[in-house]
Protein backbone atom coordinates (compact mmCIF):
# COMPACT_ATOMS: atom_id res chain seq x y z
CA UNK A 1 0.00 0.00 0.00
CA UNK A 2 1.83 3.49 -0.75
CA UNK A 3 -0.29 5.31 2.17
CA UNK A 4 0.62 9.26 1.49
CA UNK A 5 3.45 8.38 -0.82
CA UNK A 6 4.13 11.46 -3.49
CA UNK A 7 6.19 12.26 -6.12
CA UNK A 8 8.19 15.13 -7.06
CA UNK A 9 9.70 16.27 -10.03
CA UNK A 10 12.73 18.88 -9.49
CA UNK A 11 13.42 20.74 -13.15
CA UNK A 12 16.14 23.33 -13.36
CA UNK A 13 16.86 25.40 -16.64
CA UNK A 14 19.70 27.62 -17.56
CA UNK A 15 19.49 31.37 -19.19
CA UNK A 16 20.64 30.03 -22.10
CA UNK A 17 18.23 26.97 -22.41
CA UNK A 18 19.62 23.85 -21.06
CA UNK A 19 18.08 21.64 -18.65
CA UNK A 20 19.83 20.01 -15.65
CA UNK A 21 19.23 16.14 -15.18
CA UNK A 22 16.02 15.30 -14.10
CA UNK A 23 16.07 14.80 -10.33
CA UNK A 24 12.53 12.74 -9.43
CA UNK A 25 11.86 12.22 -5.54
CA UNK A 26 9.24 9.51 -4.13
CA UNK A 27 8.77 10.66 -0.85
CA UNK A 28 6.88 9.76 1.93
CA UNK A 29 7.88 6.14 2.28
CA UNK A 30 7.60 4.44 5.20
CA UNK A 31 10.28 1.70 7.10
CA UNK A 32 8.75 -0.75 5.97
CA UNK A 33 9.52 -0.16 2.14
CA UNK A 34 12.67 1.18 3.23
CA UNK A 35 14.35 -0.74 6.12
CA UNK A 36 17.61 -0.27 5.37
CA UNK A 37 18.65 3.50 5.23
CA UNK A 38 16.48 7.01 4.93
CA UNK A 39 17.18 7.02 1.47
CA UNK A 40 18.32 5.65 -1.49
CA UNK A 41 19.79 7.30 -4.71
CA UNK A 42 19.24 5.98 -8.37
CA UNK A 43 21.30 7.47 -11.48
CA UNK A 44 19.30 5.86 -14.64
CA UNK A 45 20.83 6.41 -17.79
CA UNK A 46 18.04 7.73 -20.43
CA UNK A 47 15.83 9.42 -17.72
CA UNK A 48 16.49 12.71 -19.78
CA UNK A 49 15.26 15.10 -22.05
CA UNK A 50 15.72 12.99 -25.30
CA UNK A 51 16.44 9.86 -23.62
CA UNK A 52 15.98 5.94 -23.68
CA UNK A 53 16.64 6.02 -27.64
CA UNK A 54 14.57 8.87 -28.64
CA UNK A 55 17.71 11.33 -29.38
CA UNK A 56 20.49 8.45 -31.22
CA UNK A 57 23.73 8.91 -28.81
CA UNK A 58 22.22 10.80 -25.78
CA UNK A 59 24.16 9.84 -22.63
CA UNK A 60 22.46 11.52 -20.37
CA UNK A 61 20.97 10.22 -17.27
CA UNK A 62 18.52 11.43 -14.43
CA UNK A 63 17.92 10.75 -11.17
CA UNK A 64 15.32 9.08 -8.61
CA UNK A 65 15.50 10.04 -5.07
CA UNK A 66 13.30 7.69 -2.89
CA UNK A 67 12.93 8.83 0.91
CA UNK A 68 11.51 7.74 3.71
CA UNK A 69 8.92 10.02 5.84
CA UNK A 70 10.72 11.13 8.58
CA UNK A 71 11.63 14.69 10.28
CA UNK A 72 13.71 16.79 7.97
CA UNK A 73 13.32 14.56 4.47
CA UNK A 74 13.42 17.24 2.43
CA UNK A 75 16.34 19.17 4.30
CA UNK A 76 18.14 16.08 3.15
CA UNK A 77 16.26 16.16 -0.58
CA UNK A 78 17.20 20.02 -1.14
CA UNK A 79 21.24 19.25 -0.05
CA UNK A 80 21.43 16.00 -2.00
CA UNK A 81 20.28 17.93 -5.15
CA UNK A 82 22.38 21.47 -4.49
CA UNK A 83 25.61 19.17 -4.08
CA UNK A 84 24.61 16.03 -6.52
CA UNK A 85 22.75 18.03 -9.46
CA UNK A 86 22.68 21.88 -9.40
CA UNK A 87 26.33 22.71 -8.77
CA UNK A 88 27.65 19.89 -10.77
CA UNK A 89 25.32 21.32 -13.52
CA UNK A 90 26.12 24.99 -13.36
CA UNK A 91 30.10 24.25 -13.62
CA UNK A 92 29.38 21.70 -16.53
CA UNK A 93 27.42 24.85 -18.23
CA UNK A 94 31.00 27.05 -17.83
CA UNK A 95 32.86 24.51 -18.74
CA UNK A 96 30.65 24.38 -22.21
CA UNK A 97 29.57 27.81 -22.89
CA UNK A 98 33.12 29.60 -21.29
CA UNK A 99 35.75 26.71 -21.82
CA UNK A 100 36.20 27.55 -17.70
CA UNK A 101 36.86 23.87 -15.90
CA UNK A 102 35.96 24.44 -12.01
CA UNK A 103 37.69 20.74 -11.52
CA UNK A 104 41.00 22.51 -12.58
CA UNK A 105 41.12 24.14 -8.95
CA UNK A 106 41.64 27.94 -10.32
CA UNK A 107 39.31 30.74 -8.99
CA UNK A 108 35.89 31.16 -10.85
CA UNK A 109 35.91 34.14 -12.61
CA UNK A 110 33.44 37.17 -11.43
CA UNK A 111 31.44 37.06 -14.83
CA UNK A 112 31.11 33.06 -14.57
CA UNK A 113 28.81 34.23 -11.37
CA UNK A 114 25.35 31.97 -11.48
CA UNK A 115 22.21 32.71 -10.37
CA UNK A 116 20.51 30.21 -8.40
CA UNK A 117 15.91 31.57 -8.16
CA UNK A 118 14.22 29.27 -5.42
CA UNK A 119 10.82 29.38 -4.30
CA UNK A 120 10.85 29.46 -1.14
CA UNK A 121 10.02 26.30 0.28
CA UNK A 122 11.70 26.50 4.24
CA UNK A 123 13.63 23.63 3.71
CA UNK A 124 15.01 24.74 0.16
CA UNK A 125 16.04 27.92 2.32
CA UNK A 126 17.22 26.62 5.12
CA UNK A 127 19.26 24.59 3.03
CA UNK A 128 20.75 27.60 1.23
CA UNK A 129 21.72 29.49 4.46
CA UNK A 130 23.36 26.05 6.38
CA UNK A 131 25.12 25.45 3.21
CA UNK A 132 26.03 29.27 1.90
CA UNK A 133 29.62 28.67 2.16
CA UNK A 134 29.44 25.70 -0.78
CA UNK A 135 27.83 28.25 -2.68
CA UNK A 136 30.00 30.76 -2.56
CA UNK A 137 33.01 28.62 -3.03
CA UNK A 138 30.71 28.20 -6.65
CA UNK A 139 29.97 31.83 -7.14
CA UNK A 140 26.60 30.65 -7.09
CA UNK A 141 23.86 33.56 -5.76
CA UNK A 142 21.32 32.10 -4.38
CA UNK A 143 17.77 33.83 -4.42
CA UNK A 144 14.04 33.60 -3.10
CA UNK A 145 11.19 33.85 -5.37
CA UNK A 146 8.48 36.09 -5.01
CA UNK A 147 4.75 34.21 -3.73
CA UNK A 148 2.55 33.38 -6.11
CA UNK A 149 4.79 33.13 -9.06
CA UNK A 150 3.89 29.61 -9.87
CA UNK A 151 1.77 29.62 -13.11
CA UNK A 152 2.08 33.37 -13.45
CA UNK A 153 6.16 33.70 -14.46
CA UNK A 154 8.29 31.18 -13.70
CA UNK A 155 9.79 29.99 -16.80
CA UNK A 156 9.26 26.36 -16.36
CA UNK A 157 5.78 27.13 -15.91
CA UNK A 158 5.68 29.10 -18.89
CA UNK A 159 7.75 27.23 -21.41
CA UNK A 160 6.27 25.51 -24.10
CA UNK A 161 7.78 22.36 -23.46
CA UNK A 162 5.66 21.70 -20.44
CA UNK A 163 2.27 23.18 -21.67
CA UNK A 164 -0.77 20.44 -21.83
Amino acid sequence: MMNGMRVKLTFTFSAAGMCAPLFVTVSGLSEDEMPNKPFLHMRVPGLCIGGGGVTVGNNGEGHVFFMRKMEGADRIRYEYYQREVLIPFINGVRKELDDFDASAGTSIPKKLTAVSWCDGDLAQIATIVSDIERLTENLILALKQNAARSAAEQAADLARVLKM
